[in-house]
């Protein structure tokens, strides 16, 4: 008797932690820091500064301490009131209504965590209806640039046209001069030559003048003649000699005109292909943006029709085989329904190219037996070099390793109460790295404690909370310190070595990576930011806030694949990313929902060694999903002209 008492207090104290659990998650950030003030008499204050972060946390602290229990609720309410909780106060109010009718303890804990699933999916839904509003609106606007990108381009082209027809005219203009000054110049040559001439015959006449005896006088009539003549063709000579400059001018001034035309012209033929290169890219955003579109229409639909289907009974995700029948359970009750092989309960969902399309391999549900696993609220998980996994389950302070078939290998690290572990990775010795947000332990392959590394913070700063753990390939370990936004780096042996990022480029860090060439790749706030493993200086950011392609709401676990990609955990939108880091191409997978492929509240991912499985853990669906990521077909005729280029660069010596 005295045993099914004790389970029926554990289930009730499960199911209320549960529902503050949830309540808290509803508490923002400005109600939480009005809860620590108006609560300053009845909690420490080095309590609240220090260790409380979140809201969950914050009424845990309130439940050891008597202040909330499960028929003590007035209290709670009561500072919910004041910090203008109204979600808080509706799970609560729900709460209070359904433990009056339902004695069940297994049926509250699915109803509260049904409630909470169903504003979530309705709060996920109007965030993509407004997603899609905004695109409407960014496709319009798209369409009405292109349009008058189009039309500038045009008016451009039309304008070159013009200045070809000037520039034509022009230099029709100046072959007709050339051949006026050729004509010129040639009447100018013939005159000059007479002018010469009539110079000969006047100093001819002149010797005649002066050494005649014969009378005179008709010599100097010639003379005369002769000078008047010579006269009148150095002055046709002078209006010759004008003309050709003026035709010259003429000439340069045309030529001048043609060459400023052609600047001009070459000016706006760039502008052109500036103008063309925007259009192209236009075009591109409105393809974007209309698949991006099309994506969120589809991704509403189907959660629309995943609320239905909550409404109507409770989603189970699919779990292990058990012989010719499949079985399913849900997180939080714990009741299983064998289903026949061939009925299909799972939602279809389409991933994109990125995995297969067979059901996802489920792995563990709510609860804390070691075989076959259950978890209470997973939230990091890693893989060593023989592809075995290694969860950190928060609520039941332990880390739990297993196959990828889901069976546990050895006895889980048990952490100890007071040690609830966020963030875990492991080293190629297999040594595990885990942290509680404030210290990291380091065991090793048989759970013996080795070790402690302390974050390093200076007298001001905050005290560090640890999000993100990966280690290098140069023995070294990456420790993701949120609260101070930064990243520090130390030798597996604790030894500390240096700090990157801080406050003038970090916002919110959570997740951690290490690229092949030695980049860290870090999920913070809405974005994934690339840092340089030596200059720890940022070389590109990749995502902008918001659902849809290329769009991230709160990334959180990450790692990088064997193909150089940034697969990504987002815990808000339930989607997994993978992200290029050359190109930041993105392709994901995933929705909110219970059912296998579907996840509620992602928050880490890890790749097996050859990179065919991926595996997802989820919070609150208190499981693991392990995906067989999909191969591109064999390019037969890629292949051989690889390897004859491979052969053509032999050097062979004969």
């Amino acid at each position: 008797m005295s045993n099914v008492s004790s389970h029926a207090n554990f289930e009730q104290n499960n199911t209320f932690l549960d529902l503050l659990t949830v309540i808290g998650n509803e508490i923002p950030e400005e109600a939480l820091s009005k809860l620590k003030v108006l609560l300053r008499g009845h909690v420490d204050k080095d309590i609240l500064d220090y260790s409380v972060e979140t809201g969950a946390q914050l009424l845990l602290i309130l439940h050891k301490r008597g202040l909330v229990t499960n028929k003590r609720l007035s209290f709670l309410r009561k500072f919910l009131k004041e910090a203008k909780c109204t979600n808080s106060l509706s799970y609560l109010d729900s709460y209070e209504d359904k433990n009056k009718i339902w004695t069940d303890e297994g049926r509250l804990r699915a109803s509260i965590f049904h409630d909470s699933r169903s504003k979530r999916l309705d709060s996920l839904a109007k965030r993509i209806e407004n997603e899609i509003h905004l695109s409407k609106d960014d496709q319009e606007n798209n369409k009405q640039d292109i349009v008058s990108l189009q039309d500038e381009i045009q008016r451009k082209k039309e304008s070159i046209i013009e200045y070809e027809e000037s520039m034509q005219k022009s230099k029709l203009r100046i072959i007709s001069e050339q051949l006026l000054l050729q004509s010129v110049r040639k009447k100018l040559e013939d005159l000059k030559y007479v002018i010469r001439k009539l110079y000969r015959e006047e100093e001819s006449l002149t010797e005649k003048l002066n050494s005649t005896i014969k009378p005179k006088r008709t010599i100097r009539d010639e003379l005369a003649s002769k000078r008047v003549e010579i006269k009148g063709k150095e002055l046709l000579e002078s209006e010759l000699s004008r003309k050709d400059e003026r035709i010259t001018e003429q000439i340069r001034l045309l030529h001048t005109d043609v060459r400023n035309q052609t600047i001009k012209m070459i000016e706006i033929e760039k502008t052109i292909q500036e103008d063309t290169l925007k259009l192209r890219n236009l075009k591109k955003n409105l393809f974007k943006e209309i698949t991006s579109s099309e994506e969120l229409k589809e991704t509403l639909t189907e959660l629309k029709q995943n609320s239905d289907h909550d409404k109507t009974k409770t989603s189970r995700p699919y779990c292990r085989n058990q012989g010719s029948r499949l079985t399913f359970t849900s997180p939080v009750t714990g009741y299983l329904v064998n289903t026949p092989s061939n009925t299909s309960v799972a939602k279809t969902i389409d991933y994109d190219g990125l995995v297969e399309h067979s059901e996802p391999f489920v792995i563990g549900r709510y609860g804390t037996r070691e075989n076959p696993p259950q978890f209470m609220h997973p939230c990091s998980i890693a893989v060593d070099v023989n592809d075995d996994i290694y969860v950190a389950d928060s609520k039941n302070a332990r880390v739990q390793i297993l196959s990828l078939n889901g069976d546990p290998i050895r006895k889980p690290i048990d952490l100890g109460k007071n040690f609830q572990p966020s963030s875990i990775t492991v080293n190629s010795d297999q040594h595990v790295f885990v942290s509680d947000s404030h210290v990291v332990r380091a065991y090793s392959s048989n759970g013996e404690l080795l070790r402690y590394i302390l974050p390093i913070y200076a007298k001001f700063d905050v005290r560090p909370q640890i999000t993100g753990l990966v280690t290098t390939n140069h023995g070294t370990i990456l420790l993701i310190d949120r609260a101070n936004r930064q990243i520090q780096e130390f030798r597996q042996d604790g030894t500390f070595k240096r700090f990157i990022g801080g406050n003038h480029v970090l916002k919110s860090p959570f997740g951690v990576g290490v690229a092949k060439n030695g980049d860290i790749i870090v999920s913070d706030a809405c974005q994934i930011k690339i840092f340089d493993g030596r200059t720890e200086t940022v070389k590109n950011t990749i995502g902008i806030r918001g659902i849809g392609k290329g769009k991230l709401l709160n990334p959180r676990g990450l790692t990088v694949d064997i193909d150089n990609n940034a697969v990504v955990a987002d815990c808000e939108s339930h989607k997994i990313h993978v992200l290029s880091l050359q190109d930041g191409e993105n392709n994901s997978f995933g929705s909110l929902g219970t059912d296998a492929g579907f996840f509620d509240t992602p928050c880490d991912v890890a790749v097996t060694s050859d990179g065919r499985k991926i595996v997802v853990v989820e919070a609150r669906n208190h499981r693991l999903q392990v995906f067989t990521r999909r191969q591109p077909e064999f390019d037969y005729e890629r292949y051989i002209s690889k390897v004859k280029e491979e052969i053509y660069n032999l050097d062979v010596t004969y």
